[in-house]
């Protein structure tokens, strides 16, 4: 599998998740949104042949986000980490939550820790199943902050923070 408008240096399959017949790959350097904001695609298995059939990018990109550097595939839903986004202190870190509607992935939310702080890198790995998502945190390498891991449970169109 290749992406559609691949360049180099995107790092293309820096992440995979497969779910049935659907495939989600980050490319966490892809500068379509700037520089380093990634990207992340999906692909769907038609017989033997793997199609792209949709690039995933985030509504608030920015450079260095590096989005696409951890997903999870769950029927009709995509995780996909951006471990550096700076949106709520430099490096913080995010989730954006996907929902399949018909043909069309659309973004339904961005999960942050809720007790973000700078440098946790939130979002550097992902876990999904069925409602469930763990979300990894390697945190900024200071003793009172040595990493954590979230649980996140979906209650219908929200995701609840349940436990560090």
């Amino acid at each position: 599998m290749l992406p559609s408008d691949g360049d180099e240096f995107d790092r293309f399959g820096t992440s995979i998740s497969l779910y049935e017949n659907y495939v989600l790959i980050g490319a966490s350097e892809d500068d379509e949104t700037g520089t380093f904001s990634g990207s992340a695609y999906i692909f769907m298995r038609n017989g033997e042949t793997w199609m792209e059939i949709a690039k995933l990018l985030p509504s608030d990109a920015s450079d260095d986000a590096r989005f696409g550097n951890a997903v999870a595939l769950s029927e009709d839903i995509a995780l996909i980490g951006a471990f550096t986004d700076d949106a709520n202190a430099n490096s913080a870190g995010a989730v954006y939550v996907f929902h399949k509607q018909g043909n069309s992935w659309i973004e339904q939310t961005k999960l942050i820790a809720s007790d973000f702080s700078e440098g946790a890198n939130f979002g550097v790995s992902i876990s999904l199943h069925d409602t469930l998502a763990l979300i990894g945190a390697n945190g900024n390498n200071a003793l009172e902050n040595p990493g954590a891991a979230y649980v996140f449970r979906q209650e219908g169109i929200d995701w609840i923070q349940e436990d560090k």
